[in-house]
């Protein structure tokens, strides 16, 4: 290990307080066992074996999605949940790789969760509830929309679970419902007043 103040080698036997001789820093060390490193190689390939493409001697154990070729364990990668072959995503599947590290994923769900939080802030409130006849339909557009993406993205579908799909519509139907009792009050106390 090195001191990370001075850089200085620092010799531990165990567990515990350490301190450095050159700079008298002082800190814990803990020693883990080393684990061992186990390298696989494909499985040679018998006569009566299908082989892999890019390696002819080794034998195939999946078939490219992309190109549907069969590969050997080499060549395989997994990639949201189905098998391509390196070469496949070097050259004509760059857009699969691309989509399936993409950072940003679309979320209607949370702008609707933020639209009924906003509520609940002292200062937000007094422009959120008045406009409720304006983003209340629009949270039921962003509730449709985050279905649809449900059904069409796998990794949305694990984002977006069944609580959600049950709380979001029940939150702004009781919402919008306390919402025009309250302006049904307001309405007839004013004529009530005059």
């Amino acid at each position: 290990m090195v001191c990370p103040s001075c850089a200085q080698l620092l010799e531990i036997r165990e567990d515990g307080p350490t301190a450095c001789p050159a700079c008298r820093w002082r800190g814990e060390a803990y020693l883990f066992n080393p684990l061992p490193i186990t390298v696989e190689t494909a499985e040679r390939a018998l006569p009566q074996d299908a082989t892999c493409l890019h390696h002819p001697t080794k034998k195939a154990v999946a078939v490219c999605a992309g190109t549907g070729d069969y590969i050997c364990s080499l060549c395989a990668i997994e990639l949201n949940g189905q098998v391509y072959s390196a070469s496949y995503l070097s050259g004509a599947g760059k857009d699969k790789v691309g989509k399936s590290f993409e950072r940003y994923l679309e979320r209607p769900d949370s702008r609707i969760a933020m639209f009924l939080m906003l509520c609940f802030v002292p200062v937000a409130n007094y422009v959120v509830i008045p406009t409720c006849f304006l983003w209340v339909p629009y949270s039921f557009y962003l509730y449709a929309k985050a279905l649809r993406l449900r059904r069409t993205n796998p990794l949305y579908a694990r984002v977006f679970g069944t609580a959600r799909i049950i709380v979001l519509p029940v939150l702004l139907s009781l919402f919008a419902l306390g919402w025009l009792v309250a302006l049904c009050a307001i309405l007839i106390f004013a004529i009530t007043k005059q």
